[in-house]
Parts: structure tokens; sequence; C-alpha cells
């Protein structure tokens, strides 16, 4: 959730000033952290994807449908569209995860 709401206030910053020094370190944050995030899930083997630290706990790829899910929600309501993902729900493959992550 963390990640999602940096995201979009980086987002936010961005698109109403690319020239200025704080949005241009705002976009170089997300990117870094975007990166981290698909590196983890392209290293993670798909076997490993349904991996569950504890009882209570999503699986990894649970959660990466969850980031990529938040993505697409607060990514269309910034940009004015009613678009709805389920990707946490019905993606489980490690391709469509890192497609939907993309």
């Amino acid at each position: 959730m963390k990640f999602t709401i940096l995201a979009v206030t980086a987002l936010s910053i961005l698109s109403a000033q690319t020239g200025n020094p704080l949005s241009r370190e705002a976009k170089d944050a997300y990117t870094t952290i975007k990166n981290d995030i698909l590196k983890s899930a392209e290293k993670m083997p798909e076997e490993n994807y349904g991996f569950k630290p504890a009882p209570k706990v999503r699986t990894f790829g649970q959660i990466l449908g969850h980031v990529a899910e938040e993505q697409y929600f607060y990514c269309s309501a910034v940009k004015g569209e009613q678009k709805a993902a389920d990707i946490e729900k019905t993606k489980t493959s490690k391709a469509d995860l890192l497609a939907a992550l993309r």
C-alpha cells in the first residue's frame, strides 16, 4: 500500500511539473522501486510463487498481484478512467503477474 501511495504521489508530481528537481527525484524513486519489484518477480522461480511465510500472510504471487492491482486502481483514478482490475485473485502464473506489473 505504501508503494502505491508513493507511486500515485510521484505520478501526480510528475504530471504537474516535469522540469522540477523534486519531481525528477520522485520519478527516480518510483523507477527504482518498480525495477526492484520487477527484478524480484523475475528472479523468483514460478514454483515459489505460492510461497507463504506464515499461514495468515499472502503468497509471493498474491503480493505481486496486490501491488499490480493497486497500481491499476490508482493510476486509472489519476487518469480519470473507470478501470477495474482483479489481478490479485485472477492472475496466478509468473508470466501473467509479470505482464500485469509491467
